[in-house]
């Protein structure tokens, strides 16, 4: 074939129908490249979801360590108010086997005075 020949009707078909393939090998590659940004995409989600789930664990586990410490200190707060109650009636109960025993001895102290 010399350039001053011209095309055939088959020649510009098959022509037309191999630019047509070389655009869709092109898009095809497009494709690929874009299927290869999507999975790359995909895992670092995955990774993140994954990360993500870990992190809620460990909120889950805080917040329930928060709330035995919570009720620790409830009860905590409790027994102290109640040993506080206690020391109080001692207390009591001390000054006033101090004033039981001051009086004794004063009395004690005027019977055996001459």
């Amino acid at each position: 074939m010399t350039p001053n020949t011209p095309i055939s009707p088959n020649q510009a078909i098959l022509s037309s129908i191999l630019d047509r393939l070389n655009s869709m090998d092109n898009k095809l590659s497009q494709l690929d490249k874009i299927q290869s940004c999507v999975s790359a995409i995909t895992s670092r989600v995955d990774k993140l979801d994954k990360g993500i789930s870990d992190i809620e664990v460990k909120i889950k586990d805080f917040e329930k360590s928060c709330d035995f410490s919570g009720g620790a200190i409830g009860d905590i707060t409790k027994q102290q108010q109640q040993l506080n109650l206690i020391l109080k009636k001692f207390n009591e109960m001390k000054t006033s086997e101090e004033d039981h025993i001051s009086k004794e001895s004063r009395l004690q102290a005027e019977i055996t005075e001459p």
